[in-house]
């Protein structure tokens, strides 16, 4: 596994180098992107509703787990499930995405994502009740909660990030962008790291029980993550 990672990151690495060195860069002055720096920032203290899409963002980049599999299965003493399971998550992710991509921005996004990060929830607490009742000891009974739970995941996560880029001024795109890529590999990390000592501390069963209550207090926090009431479109 580690050995196809490797040789695809280099194919990957390879493929955008051979389109890119033909991209002449531009390479703006200080002042000019010191000038985007404050406008963006001054442009976030009176959009009320983009701020709270950031936050909605990475909120979700904190609660919506993204190496928790490998950590819940392996404290269970169910290694054999780790491969179908990572690759059930992987899978969920494309179908959550080309969910996205065929159904656009259509709809009330506030509904859709309360109900996309309530079934990660639920997804989480089955898996939980299943780990400890005994009936997730083969692939048919884990692989479908993962399927789905990643799924609604990438669904939440990818309507967000298309909404901020809607909703956003061209001229702020690019650097609200760079911070929020920055801010939800920061927080992915972070998360991580308090999943894995949580799993060690208290078990994988906890951990998951612990990530469901966390959604349920982002959903408090944000007040069932009202800046997006008004987030239709029919794009």
């Amino acid at each position: 596994t580690l050995a196809a990672t490797a040789a695809m990151s280099l194919l990957s690495a390879a493929g955008a180098w051979a389109v890119m060195r033909s991209v002449e860069p531009r390479r703006p002055s200080p002042g000019v992107i010191a000038a985007v720096g404050a406008g963006l920032r001054e442009h976030l203290a009176v959009a009320s509703r983009i701020r709270g899409y950031v936050v909605i963002d990475l909120l979700l980049a904190v609660v919506i787990p993204t190496q928790m599999v490998s950590i819940v299965l392996s404290d269970a003493g169910l290694t054999d499930l780790v491969i179908p399971a990572i690759a059930a998550g992987a899978a969920g992710i494309v179908i959550g995405r080309l969910a996205l991509a065929t159904a656009g921005f259509r709809g009330d996004a506030r509904r859709i994502v309360i109900g996309t990060t309530l079934v990660v929830a639920v997804a989480q607490v089955l898996s939980a009740i299943g780990i400890e009742g005994g009936w997730i000891t083969e692939p048919w009974g884990f692989v479908p909660i993962i399927l789905a739970g990643s799924a609604c995941g990438a669904y939440a996560q990818g309507l967000l990030a298309g909404l901020l880029q809607q909703e956003v001024e061209e001229a702020y795109r690019g650097r609200l962008g760079a911070f929020l890529v920055t801010g939800r590999n920061v927080l992915v990390s972070l998360s991580a790291l308090i999943a894995a000592s949580l799993a060690i501390a208290a078990g994988g069963t906890v951990l998951l029980l612990a990530n469901a209550a966390a959604i349920g207090v982002a959903l408090l926090v944000t007040g069932g993550y009202r800046p997006l009431a008004a987030g239709r479109s029919d794009a």
